[in-house]
Formats: structure tokens, sequence, C-alpha cells
């Protein structure tokens, strides 16, 4: 999943403080962990408040802030009803 300013982006945010491929979020198959990978170091991002610089490992509940906005990362594998 790409996360930028740009069209084609998976999750596009059109602001101008976003680069136009700002992240990635890679998940791993052989041991199922997500991680977010910072794609520029121009605009930083933040993990629970935690500067990502390159490769942060993502849990279920974990907030990102890229730019001024705010996402809630749920990991639907740990979901129970």
């Amino acid at each position: 999943v790409i996360i930028g300013r740009a069209k084609k982006s998976d999750i596009a945010i059109r602001l101008p403080t976003i680069s136009r491929q700002h992240a990635r979020i890679d998940n791993e198959k052989e041991n199922g962990h997500v991680f977010l990978n910072a794609l520029t170091k121009k605009n930083p991002m933040y993990v629970n408040n935690e500067v990502v610089n390159g490769k942060c490992q993502l849990f279920d509940g974990d907030i990102i802030m890229i730019g001024p906005r705010k996402y809630l990362f749920r990991d639907t594998r740990v979901l129970t009803l």
C-alpha cells in the first residue's frame, strides 16, 4: 500500500506537506508482520508520537501521523467479536 500525494497512491493525501510517495505499508507473508516504511526524509511521519526514520513494525491500535492527519492502524487478525 502506497501513501502519498500522487493521485495513483493507494491512500492519497492531497496536502503540500505530503510527498508524492511518502510511505509504504508492507505485509510480510512469511511471518505476518506489518511494517510502515518511510519513502522520504523530507517530511517526517510518526507512529505513536515517535518519528519513523526507515522501517517501523505496526501493531493493532497504533496511531500513524502523516502531515496533519492521524490514522488508526487496525490489524484484523487480532480483532475478536
